[in-house]
C-alpha cells in the first residue's frame, strides 16, 4: 500500500475558507469605523466661523471666501474698479462637520498692510498677514474646525 502525504493538500483546503473569513472581519471593521466616523459627523453640531479682515489703512482692495456649504462658490467684495471694502470686516458662516476646505482671500490696497483670521469657537484656527502688491489667503479645512477630542 502506498502511503501519500496530505498536508499540502489539507492546507490548499483551509487557505481559501481562511481568506475569506479573514476579508469578511477586514470589511467589517472597515465598515464599522465608516459609520462611527458618520455618526460622529452627524452628533456633531454645527459650527459658526467668523471670518475676518483687519487693516492698518481702514480699506481694503477686496475681500474673498468660500466654504464647503454652498458647493464652494466665491463671494467677492471690492474689486480693481471699485472704492474697496471698509476693514475692520468680518462675517459669519454656518459650517457643518464633513470635509471640506475654508479660505478668505484679502488684497491689500497700495501700501498698506492687512491680516485675514478664521476663527471657530473663539479660537483662531487661521491667521496671515501680508501687504501689498499681492494679495493672500487664510485657508484651513473643516477637520480644523471640527478637532475630534
Amino acid at each position: 500500500m502506498i502511503v501519500v502525504d496530505d498536508t499540502r493538500t489539507r492546507r490548499r483546503r483551509w487557505l481559501l475558507p481562511t481568506l475569506v473569513v479573514a476579508l469578511v472581519l477586514a470589511g467589517g471593521g472597515a465598515w464599522l469605523a465608516l459609520r462611527a466616523t458618520a455618526d460622529d459627523d452627524a452628533a456633531t453640531p454645527a459650527r459658526r466661523v467668523r471670518l475676518e479682515v483687519t487693516a492698518d489703512s481702514g480699506r481694503v482692495q477686496a475681500v474673498s471666501w468660500r466654504t464647503p456649504n454652498d458647493d464652494h462658490r466665491t463671494h467677492t467684495l471690492g474689486g480693481t474698479l471699485t472704492d474697496g471694502v471698509a476693514a475692520p470686516w468680518s462675517t459669519e458662516v454656518t459650517l457643518q462637520p464633513g470635509d471640506g476646505q475654508l479660505w478668505l482671500y484679502v488684497q491689500p490696497v497700495d501700501g498698506a498692510t492687512a491680516t485675514c483670521r478664521i476663527v471657530a469657537d473663539d479660537r483662531v484656527v487661521e491667521e496671515k498677514t501680508g501687504r501689498q502688491p499681492v494679495g493672500f489667503a487664510c485657508w484651513t479645512t473643516t477637520q480644523r474646525v471640527f478637532p475630534k477630542g
